[in-house]
């Protein structure tokens, strides 16, 4: 099971198919909570892809800065390209609220 710096090596090596095992859970798992919530399943299923897109798009802006020389929180550019994927989230989307 990749951590997200082995997530990161995994796509500057050129994978294309990386399996997060602990996130797709999360989403299997997400997707049955709003089930059980009221939600209906097409809404549910609609909803975790919304939220996978997001984070593979995320994900790959920053593993593409990504620097495994670099400590904990000291890649300033990681930490723009998450807060730069977030900020391009339409208003409404799942994560954002809208104003």
């Amino acid at each position: 099971m990749p951590t997200i710096g082995c997530t990161f090596d995994l796509y500057q090596a050129g994978a294309n198919e990386i399996v997060r095992e602990t996130f797709d859970a999360a989403i299997r798992a997400g997707k049955r909570a709003l089930e059980r919530l009221g939600m209906s399943r097409d809404n549910a299923e609609k909803v975790g892809k919304i939220f996978y897109r997001h984070d593979r798009h995320g994900m790959i802006e920053q593993a593409r800065v990504y620097d495994p020389t670099l400590g904990p929180f000291k890649n300033e550019q990681i930490d723009e390209a998450g807060r730069g994927a977030a900020r391009k989230r339409p208003r409404g989307h799942p994560g954002r609220p809208a104003r």
